[in-house]
């Protein structure tokens, strides 16, 4: 620091207007909204220096509500206790926040002059603070309202004799000028505060806890749930309870004036066995305000709580300092200013701590807390009951639909689990007189949570379960004070994160980023678990050192890059700068046809329409919110209108998924919508085109007066109607279906009923509610003769083995990462189900950088969906895109411009696309960018490229496009011969029937016209029947031999299969036939689709077959050969 005199180099809170020693000439703690700086102390007084001269650790001042920043102001600032101090302040300015004009601090709060609180007996107390004197027999209560000093220049005569009951007028002179006299008028109001008599009860004392004077309670009382699960009440009865539901666990029920009510509840799960559950979910409902545990079932400090529904980082205070929420080993604790005190390690161990004013008072699982055990079996509707199911049922909170747990005999261990999970390795630690819990087990019973532990193991068969034994009743020891020595190293249940080791007996009040100095006034035991290494704090659970920390913005901690809505109506969006600890907020608003809510804990905008997606191997979300994957490879029934929709538009969307070889999964490989009387076919090999009625059709394409467009915007190829639907397809893996809310309820298929309802939407097209989802999904095969199948089921479904691999920031984890290119998305819609995807996806494909790429995508796509800028995530050597000659990839181009055809206007409000596009000065033109010279006609509705040719309907007419948009139309008439029709989506003349030919060197003629040469030397197929099923099958091939010249092959022998028979042709005028009876001579029919000419001469019989495939190969058995030929 550079101090001379008795130099000792600290980091001073300047805003908490003390000196806080938080490091020796080294690194200051970074605090959130505090500024430290380096400073010299000469002891025993702290000298302030100006920041001119000082080393500032963190750069800026987030001043609070009513405040601003000033760089030099006054260091004695006006309070509603000394109004005046500023006037005589002889202390340099410093940095600081000063109260905007019309207010003034009231412990540390700028509030308005008249919302001063009260002086009392010598002491400043602000409004609704409250004061228990000496004796406890009266406490006191600021009401408020309280009126401020103000400064103002008056003559003597003005001020001369002023006295305004009941306030106390001071004149105190000090400057003069030009005849004026500046005065202070201290209006300081002497109300009294409003006390009235208390007394201690028989459960009290008076005493001073934390600071505070009042009547706090001697005996607290603790229930506890535990393992699969094992309750123990506050009156110390034991019973377990499996069932799956949410029930109350702690409420008051008998209310009192003096007593506030809360309700403690529990949602338990099934975990693998079906013989017993574990609690999953832990809620508080105290002072209004609801604190929710979110799903987890690991041991982790990350876990986030929500309150009112919003996810909250912590620790975090409510109600005015009487809700405190906060880490506390591997737990999350909640405390209140009335003693109740809940704590859930975000695994299976719950436990509820309540003061001995609740005795008698309460009901639930817990029971009435009125020491005694007998009755503990009250039943919500206020009977005594028989057993803990009955128990445990009447309980059931709400109106919950799951099933009751039945009254079932328990799990049973076999002789041999007993012995060894009774092993001191296992949970005989609990019980050995010399183990690790030696000093617990005359306090604690340690006999039964042997047996629990016992029962546990036997039931799940997982080393989990021993963990979460022997954990919960060290946690017990400890919270009654009694030490324990370290187990978990040696049992390997606890690994801790990054910048943490394990303690068995830390500090249980964690410094974190917002409350670096919590330690120094934790008043409860310490606790076993993993704490951060020196020079680290808490942020939202992870261990940082102080640089990296967030932001705290009203309260509430920010991690770094978090970005968030600040309002309740998505007005205002900020985000936590990284390494500033500044939150900067910009106006923004959700768009049009989006709605702000809390989605998962988050507020975000999210679409007035619901969307339903498959997308990857494929996974399915309905517009609901289910998620469940399904690999069937036939054609399925993506959403249908049904249900009362005949008054809406009907519309059909079908979905055909591909087997990918070799990985029993699928992929959405055409996609087909019928509406408007149209069916619109979108496939693979349909980019810059769609089929629409059986005919191809180049993009844009539109039809009922705009109502329904296709279009292609980047990677996705869209149909949209006027009614609310619109279908998004990238031609690859990746479909989506957005429908508008008046559909809600009256829709079918895979993407469920859209009622809102995620629970009941197996529903079969039959409307039976299935709980199967393989018979769900299948039941909405659309073609019931197509030959396919529907994929795996429950345990035959392959598994990723390795998930953690493909959850890092070099696969799938980008997804999430907070400085990452999709960081902007993640307060708009939660990335939680695409990584789950993602991982998976990319696990069974071996890290597959193609799949990573389309995971990413998807993700991608939903975010800009919502309108979410997002940075570039894509480089030439990651997920690059290869675009077409004349065009470039963006993030975010502009997909209504640099097109041949305009899109109709109900597409112009759609966000920006990902994907390819049109350099300056090109047009899309179908799929092609060309000169905006080159650009193509529109022909009675459809948009035909620079020389295209089309037919109409009758084939009586053929009209070309030419150059400047002009359409040449000439007459028609079908050769002899021909037919009109449709044929591989293209109007014209078609011949009756199709010739292949295969000719010299060889040369092969297709079908449909196509020519091509090569020489190889295997067997080739020539043609089959490959997927139309109900064809009469064949399959053609020829072998191919060189004849001399290397450069060059000819065939050598033909094959002809067909059902039951194998003919072979060869060049040397040997034939055979072989059926699945004696061998036939035969004769063959003279239209077969393959001609085949030999190069020379050879023996009878020979023939020269002419193939044509909507013929069978017929044949007529002559006489039966007496030899095999």
């Amino acid at each position: 620091c550079g101090c001379v005199i008795n130099p000792v180099c600290v980091c001073v809170c300047v805003l908490l207007n003390r000196c806080v020693l938080l490091n020796r000439c080294g690194l200051c703690v970074t605090v959130t909204d505090l500024v430290c700086v380096c400073v010299c102390v000469i002891d025993p007084v702290y000298v302030w220096l100006s920041l001119m001269r000082v080393h500032v650790c963190v750069a800026e001042i987030q001043c609070p509500p009513h405040s601003h920043y000033e760089a030099c102001g006054t260091a004695c600032p006006a309070s509603c206790a000394h109004s005046t101090d500023p006037l005589f302040c002889a202390l340099a300015c410093v940095e600081s926040c000063q109260c905007d004009s019309g207010y003034i601090l009231s412990g540390g709060d700028c509030v308005p002059r008249h919302q001063c609180g009260c002086s009392f007996l010598g002491s400043y107390y602000r409004t609704g603070d409250q004061l228990v004197t000496d004796t406890c027999s009266r406490r006191c209560t600021c009401p408020g309202g309280g009126k401020a000093s103000h400064f103002c220049w008056h003559t003597l005569e003005e001020l001369r004799g002023v006295i305004l009951p009941p306030y106390k007028s001071l004149i105190q002179p000090h400057l003069q000028y030009s005849g004026l006299l500046l005065g202070t008028v201290s209006h300081l109001q002497s109300l009294p505060m409003t006390c009235q008599n208390i007394t201690c009860n028989e459960h009290q004392e008076c005493a001073i806890r934390h600071g505070v004077r009042d009547c706090h309670t001697i005996r607290t009382a603790t229930c506890s749930a535990s393992g699969d699960p094992h309750y123990r009440t506050f009156d110390g009865l034991p019973f377990d309870f499996q069932g799956t539901c949410r029930y109350t666990l702690s409420e008051l029920c008998a209310p009192a004036a003096d007593l506030t009510a809360f309700r403690v509840t529990v949602e338990n799960e099934r975990r693998g066995s079906t013989a017993v559950s574990w609690t999953r979910q832990v809620r508080v409902l105290v002072y209004g305000y609801q604190v929710l545990s979110v799903d987890s079932v690991s041991i982790c400090p990350l876990a986030v709580p929500q309150v009112d529904g919003i996810r909250q980082n912590l620790p975090v205070t409510l109600a005015s300092g009487n809700i405190r929420v906060h880490h506390s080993g591997s737990a999350a604790v909640l405390e209140t200013d009335l003693g109740l005190r809940v704590s859930y390690d975000w695994s299976h161990y719950v436990t509820v701590t309540v003061p001995g004013t609740y005795m008698g008072s309460l009901c639930g699982l817990c029971g009435n807390f009125n020491g005694n055990v007998t009755d503990e079996f009250k039943s919500a509707s206020g009977e005594m009951v028989s057993s803990p199911v009955l128990f445990g049922n009447s309980w059931k909170h709400g109106n919950e639909s799951c099933p009751e747990e039945p009254e079932l005999p328990s799990p049973q261990c076999t002789s041999e689990q007993r012995a060894l999970y009774s092993s001191e390795q296992y949970c005989g630690a609990l019980i050995n007189a010399t183990g690790p819990f030696q000093h617990c087990q005359s306090s604690m019973p340690s006999l039964s949570a042997f047996e629990n532990c016992v029962f546990d193991l036997c039931a799940s068969g997982e080393a989990l379960s021993l963990c979460q034994a022997l954990g919960a009743y060290a946690l017990e020891c400890q919270g009654r004070g009694i030490g324990i020595s370290d187990w978990r190293n040696s049992t390997g249940c606890l690994e801790c994160q990054e910048n943490s080791d394990y303690q068995v007996c830390g500090t249980s009040c964690p410094a974190s980023c917002s409350r670096p100095g919590f330690p120094a006034d934790c008043g409860t035991p310490c606790q076993e678990g993993c704490q951060c290494l020196d020079g680290y704090v808490l942020s939202a659970g992870r261990c940082v050192p102080p640089a990296q920390c967030g932001c705290l913005h009203r309260g509430q901690y920010r991690t770094p890059g978090e970005s968030f809505w600040e309002d309740e109506a998505c007005r205002s969006l900020c985000v936590c700068e990284p390494g500033s600890g500044r939150v900067r907020c910009r106006a923004d608003a959700c768009q049009e046809h989006e709605a702000c809510r809390v989605v998962n804990g988050r507020r975000r905008c999210v679409p007035s329409a619901a969307v339903c997606v498959a997308t990857g191997d494929p996974h399915y979300r309905t517009f609901d919110g289910r998620r469940y994957d399904f690999q069937g490879a036939c054609t399925y029934v993506l959403v249908t209108a049904c249900r009362g929709a005949r008054d809406a538009p009907q519309f059909r969307v079908e979905t055909h998924n591909r087997e990918i070889p070799g990985r029993s999964v699928a992929l959405v490989d055409r996609v087909a919508v019928v509406v408007y009387g149209h069916e619109i076919l979108l496939s693979r090999d349909s980019l810059g085109r769609v089929k629409v009625d059986g005919l191809y059709a180049n993009l844009p394409w539109s039809r009922a007066e705009g109502g329904l467009t296709v279009f292609r915007a980047g990677l996705y190829t869209h149909v949209r109607t006027d009614f609310g639907l619109e279908v998004g397809y990238d031609l690859r893996h990746h479909v989506w279906v957005s429908l508008h809310r008046r559909f809600a309820g009256r829709t079918c298929g895979l993407c469920g009923n859209y009622n809102g309802l995620p629970a009941d939407d197996y529903i079969t097209p039959n409307g039976t509610l299935v709980s199967s989802l393989h018979a769900f999904a299948s039941s909405w095969k659309a073609n019931v003769t197509e030959q396919c199948e529907h994929g795996c089921q429950g345990g035959s479904c392959p598994v990723c083995e390795h998930p953690q691999t493909y959850s890092g920031s070099q696969f799938c984890g980008i997804i999430s990462h907070a400085n990452g290119p999709f960081a902007a998305c993640l307060s708009r819609l939660d990335p939680a189900p695409y990584l789950q995807d993602c991982v998976y996806d990319v696990c069974l494909a071996q890290g597959d950088r193609e799949t990573l790429c389309q995971s990413l995508q998807a993700f991608a796509s939903a975010c800009q969906a919502l309108n979410v800028s997002l940075s570039p995530w894509r480089n030439d050597s990651f997920c690059g895109v290869a675009c077409p000659e004349n065009s470039h990839y963006e993030v975010c181009g502009e997909r209504d411009i640099n097109r041949c055809v305009s899109l109709p206007t109900n597409t112009s409000s759609a966000p920006c696309a990902e994907g390819c596009f049109c350099d300056h000065g090109f047009r899309l033109s179908g799929e092609h960018c060309v000169p905006s010279t080159d650009c193509g006609c529109v022909h009675n509705g459809l948009y035909l490229q620079m020389g295209q040719s089309v037919l109409n309907q009758a084939c009586t007419e053929r009209c070309q496009c030419h150059a400047g948009g002009a359409v040449e139309c000439v007459p028609l008439l079908c050769n002899a011969g021909q037919e009109c029709g449709i044929r591989n989506g293209q109007m014209g003349c078609h011949d009756t029937f199709s010739i292949c030919v295969v000719t010299g060197d060889p040369h092969y003629f297709s079908y449909d016209g196509a020519l091509t040469h090569f020489q190889g030397t295997c067997e080739y197929q020539v043609s089959a029947v490959c997927h139309n099923l109900t064809l009469p099958w064949f399959r053609i091939t020829t072998e191919n031999r060189n004849r001399g010249n290397s450069l060059v092959s000819f065939i050598y022998r033909v094959h002809v299969y067909l059902t039951g028979l194998h003919l072979q042709i060869t060049g040397t005028g040997s034939h055979c036939v072989t059926t699945a009876t004696p061998h036939y001579f035969v004769f063959l029919h003279p239209s077969i689709p393959l001609s085949y000419t030999p190069l020379f001469p050879f023996p009878a019989p020979c023939y020269s077959p002419l193939l044509h495939p909507s013929i069978p190969f017929s044949y007529t058995p002559l006489f039966p050969s007496p030899t095999p030929l």
